[in-house]
């Protein structure tokens, strides 16, 4: 139905609307050429493959996609993973995984995943966001300096120590054209905005390198030049026992794409005013990556930047995606021959400012000042673990904490004993120290989830009270919103087992009424002793004990 509308929408196109999208193609593709080669480089792959990625990529994801004017392509997040990928499996297996992952997003899309993406912790992801980014930039190290016998690791500490080792082969050559890209990245969005920096500060560098005759490794030099043809249709070499070796890395590459791709549909949808489909977009992303293996590209996703640069461009439907894309393909057929001058050390120095301005080390910063040591744990430990391990062990550890973390918070159940505060016209029920002695009644407050976190906590709190023993017990179940099977296990324990002659329950809400009335809980405690309020339970139960006129604790309450 998504894709009906989305056609039926086509029926208003106008001649102004076609000229914004287009524009608006024509600055991003400026934007993605050079990002789309740095980021092929940087997880250890021919230039083309990155380019290759982009073109149909965001192709495939504009037509299929959730968001008007999201672009797909290459992205950081995905470096530190291919990469590892790249060097146990090789190009191959980089493509399987991408092609698996694929398929992953296209069943998330199906059982309507898409806004689960929303419930991962915010430490989680800046921290694996942050790791990736040290990994970035740590990995361009090399490039940037213009290091020579480089062997590259699957670790970051080998790596680190691959670079000292060969510190004495540095080029000065190489280092002049990294600062001077870099400063080209930094200065000319102050200029403005809409220009295209990357492709602006990896051409300049070209240029003076070529003018100045600079010894430096270039796209041509270390790769050969990139194909100034169409990408071929190649048939990746599936076998079964590598695809089971896939997985994890594969399940990474789906949670990271979709992550990042419906961040970037949020940012979109924030400047544009527009509405995204969250399990339209994962479905987009899931063909895409499906289609771009058999053409010798990489994973992608929607890349945030690039699509905030498509939505201040004015885009206004996803054609301008479309033409982002067919203007990538135009521009690598014309000008291949000049990109082959492309010094390595200038894209390194293009994947040197992404990596900063991907860290977003001020939310880093500010986690750290102002959140609670647990968040401020997963945090360190995240980033920890996606820089010296991998994100196939970090996101899986970073959810488990911070799932760890939450249920500790929630299971802080409080079983209270709970009094009546005589003061004014009404009563009210408050936790106090007074009327902790009546041996006719033991009134609880039960507040927080009943759940498989806090079912001991309940009969714990129950057993180790300081109140008298009492004949009756009155449980005040207002603010239990929810019990599981160990919660209502829990309950039925203490109807089983409890010293006390009757028990009554006031305020149960109604899914948890009707999860005890699933459980058979309706044997143990009749319905009348499941009050609506508690003093209708404490006139119940005083009745019940032939007090018709109460005690000396309590009254019959009308």
């Amino acid at each position: 139905m998504f894709y009906v509308d989305r056609l039926k929408a086509f029926r208003s196109y106008s001649f102004a609307t076609f000229r914004a999208d287009f524009i608006a193609g024509i600055i991003v593709a400026l934007v993605a050429l050079p990002i789309a080669m740095s980021f092929a480089i940087a997880i250890g792959v021919k230039p083309e493959f990155g380019l290759y990625a982009a073109i149909i990529g965001g192709l495939v994801a504009a037509i299929f996609g959730g968001s008007e004017v999201n672009v797909t392509g290459p992205t950081g997040a995905f470096v530190a993973i291919l990469s590892g990928v790249v060097l146990k499996f090789g190009v191959e297996g980089l493509l399987v995984a991408g092609l698996m992952a694929g398929v992953l997003l296209c069943i998330a899309s199906i059982a309507k995943l898409g806004t689960l993406i929303s419930y991962i912790p915010y430490p989680v992801t800046i921290g694996f966001t942050t790791g990736i980014a040290i990994l970035i930039f740590t990995s361009q190290i090399g490039g940037m300096l213009g290091l020579t016998g480089l062997i590259k690791h699957e670790y970051f500490h080998e790596n680190f120590l691959e670079i000292f080792k060969h510190l004495g082969t540095f080029s000065l050559s190489a280092i002049l054209v990294t600062l001077l890209t870099i400063v080209l990245m930094l200065v000319v969005p102050k200029i403005n905005r809409r220009l295209p920096a990357a492709l602006i500060a990896v051409s300049v560098s070209a240029l003076v390198a070529y003018i100045l005759q600079l010894n430096v490794s270039t796209i041509f030099s270390s790769f050969g030049g990139i194909p100034q043809a169409l990408p071929s249709f190649h048939f990746p070499y599936i076998q079964i026992s590598t695809i089971i070796k896939l997985i994890p890395s594969a399940l990474a590459i789906a949670i990271l794409g979709s992550i990042e791709s419906l961040l970037s549909c949020v940012v979109s949808d924030g400047m544009t005013r527009k509405k995204h489909n969250s399990n339209a977009e994962l479905m987009g992303q899931g063909i895409a990556n499906i289609v771009v293996p058999f053409f010798g590209g990489i994973p992608v996703t929607g890349a945030i930047a690039r699509t905030a640069v498509n939505a201040k461009s004015g885009a206004q439907t996803r054609l301008a995606g479309v033409f982002h894309a067919l203007i990538m393909l135009v521009m690598m057929l014309v000008c291949a021959p000049l990109v082959n001058f492309v010094p390595l050390a200038a894209l390194g120095g293009v994947l040197a400012v992404v990596s900063y301005r991907m860290a977003e080390l001020h939310h880093v910063k500010d986690l750290l000042k102002h959140a609670d040591r647990t968040d401020v744990a997963v945090l360190v430990i995240t980033i920890l673990l996606t820089v010296f391990v991998n994100l196939t062990v970090s996101i899986p550890v970073g959810l488990s904490l911070a799932s760890l973390i939450f249920m500790r918070r929630i299971s802080e159940l409080g079983v209270i004993p709970t009094t009546i505060d005589r003061q004014g016209t009404e009563p009210r029920f408050i936790p106090t120290n007074e009327q902790l002695t009546c041996n006719h009644l033991n009134i609880y407050t039960v507040q927080g989830p009943l759940f498989f976190g806090a079912a001991r906590r309940f009969i714990s709190g129950l057993n180790n009270s300081t109140a008298a023993p009492a004949v009756s017990l009155i449980l005040r179940m207002k603010h239990v919103p929810l019990i599981d099977a160990t919660g209502l296990n829990a309950l039925r324990e203490i109807l089983e087992t409890t010293n006390y002659k009757n028990v009554y329950l006031s305020r149960v809400q109604h899914q948890v009424a009707e999860a005890m009335k699933k459980a058979g809980l309706d044997d143990l405690i009749p319905e009348n002793r499941i009050l609506n309020n508690t003093r209708e339970a404490i006139n119940l139960a005083l009745k019940e004990q032939g007090l018709q006129n109460g005690c000396n604790d309590y009254k019959i309450v009308s």
